[in-house]
């Protein structure tokens, strides 16, 4: 009796751990245990529980693009599932870091082609001319515009969401007001496309930035979209 017993405390013992186990804290763990900025998400697709060691195969999400599964095993302490062992080796992590960086210039540039397409939406609508601000109206370019387009602005043209890739709490975007002197523009024979230039600041980290030109009352007539890493501009320039 005093055996069958024992055996039924076991088995209750492990049913408790199985119940025990709770997805959300097996993410949080494998998060801690990567403790890389950028992952999104994991998609766990399988726990395995063997009294107070359990396997998990588990997928990071990073932006749109889920990852391959890898293993990580897990033990119990106290209340809570720990990470013991996982794909942690030196060119696993090393990838992963490269991956991230290079999916978070493309979320970046993303970001500065969907504004340019709100940017020329809005022009098609104010007869070729650019906002100056994001809360610009076509009314306020031209008062006697059509009525139905006449509260549009570029917001009306972006995306519902825009996500910073380098900064979850900060925006997407900024707008940067500013001109060019008639010696800089004399300088390169009146191109100002070619003769601007915009000094990188930190507070740009991530953002897709839009800089009117050749302002005029409300509207503008050109305009530059520059984008921003953590630690500089990117190549790429949008130009009207």
């Amino acid at each position: 009796m005093a055996a069958a017993r024992n055996m039924w405390i076991i088995v209750l013992l492990c049913v408790a751990c199985t119940a025990q186990i709770d997805e959300s804290n097996l993410k949080i763990e494998i998060l801690k245990y990567w403790n890389i900025n950028g992952i999104d998400d994991v998609v766990i697709t399988d726990v395995a529980v063997t009294g107070r060691t359990a396997k998990a195969s588990a997928s990071l999400v990073i932006f749109a693009d889920t990852l391959r599964e890898h293993i990580y095993t897990f033990e119990k302490f106290q209340r809570s599932w720990k990470v013991t062992d996982g794909p942690g080796d030196d060119a696993t992590r090393i990838g992963l870091f490269s991956f991230i960086a290079e999916a978070k210039v493309v979320q970046l540039k993303k970001n500065m082609y969907a504004l340019q397409l709100a940017v020329e939406s809005f022009a098609v609508r104010a007869k070729g001319v650019y906002p100056t601000r994001f809360d610009t109206r076509i009314k306020d370019i031209h008062a006697q515009c059509d009525p139905n387009d006449s509260a549009i602005t570029i917001r009306d043209f972006l995306p519902p969401i825009m996500r910073n890739p380098y900064s979850r709490e900060d925006s997407a975007l900024c707008l940067k007001k500013t001109w060019l002197s008639e010696e800089s523009i004399g300088s390169t024979g009146g191109d100002w496309t070619t003769s601007y230039s915009l000094e990188w600041a930190k507070n740009y980290a991530g953002k897709a930035v839009y800089v009117p030109i050749d302002i005029r009352g409300e509207g503008a007539h050109g305009y530059i979209i520059r984008g921003s890493t953590d630690d500089g501009w990117i190549s790429l320039k949008l130009r009207s």
